[in-house]
């Protein structure tokens, strides 16, 4: 079975949190749509996905998101074979109980991000241990989209849980336990247990570049089981 790939990053990010997973992907094609949040990576094109796709068609295809880039990959259109989320989210700010506080997290964030949204992106990457493996000079004023990572960031209020409605969509969440960013209980609000599969690794919230090769395994054994599970 041939597969085709298609990769969306999450928000604050680019192409380049991919680089070590492409690797993993046993030889089948990828494209990496980059969102645009910085002016030294060409903004992807809706069309460009589409054309990728009509360019496969004896491949199953395949979306893999990180973090927001999995509601991106639903709001495409693409008709989807399986789709793979890595600590990802269809309501950020979950429901019930969690809702409040987590509002009042996510409205200091912004608050803070709105002050001094480079310096705050680069020290995030510090602190997530990331900061090697994206571009020198990728958090100067002059690359930083504003409007687009501000936009995106205030969708994250809104409730995507409608993009799942479809219960033709082969679709699987990978979470970590340490992951401060989208917790654990968010994944958990948001999903079917059976959709979702937490890692035992120390990852923050960069699955995909920390542990690209478990990640790439644990799609390929998922899709092994969905296929199986298919025919």
């Amino acid at each position: 079975m041939n597969y085709a790939f298609i990769l969306m990053h999450g928000w604050g990010s680019n192409g380049d949190y991919w680089q070590n997973l492409v690797n993993h992907l046993d030889g089948n094609d990828y494209f990496i749509y980059e969102q645009g949040y910085f002016s030294n990576k060409e903004h992807s094109k809706l069309e460009d996905v589409h054309h990728f796709v009509e360019n496969h068609p004896n491949d199953k295809i395949v979306g893999i998101g990180h973090s927001i880039g999995f509601i991106k990959l639903l709001e495409t259109n693409v008709e989807f074979d399986y789709i793979f989320g890595l600590q990802s989210f269809v309501n950020f700010l979950g429901s019930g109980s969690t809702l409040k506080i987590l509002s009042n997290n996510f409205q200091n964030f912004v608050s803070e991000f709105l002050k001094n949204p480079g310096e705050m992106l680069k020290n995030s990457y510090i602190s997530a241990r990331i900061y090697e493996y994206f571009e020198e000079g990728m958090f100067g004023e002059n690359n930083i989209n504003y409007s687009l990572l501000i936009d995106d960031l205030q969708s994250l209020k809104e409730d995507k849980s409608h993009l799942l409605g479809n219960n033709d969509i082969h679709y699987h969440i990978f979470g970590s336990h340490d992951d401060s960013v989208v917790h654990p209980f968010i994944i958990k609000d948001n999903f079917f247990e059976e959709n979702i599969t937490f890692l035992d690794v120390k990852a923050y919230h960069s699955l995909g570049i920390f542990h690209s090769e478990l990640v790439a395994k644990e799609i390929f054994d998922k899709l092994a089981e969905l296929e199986k599970n298919n025919d």
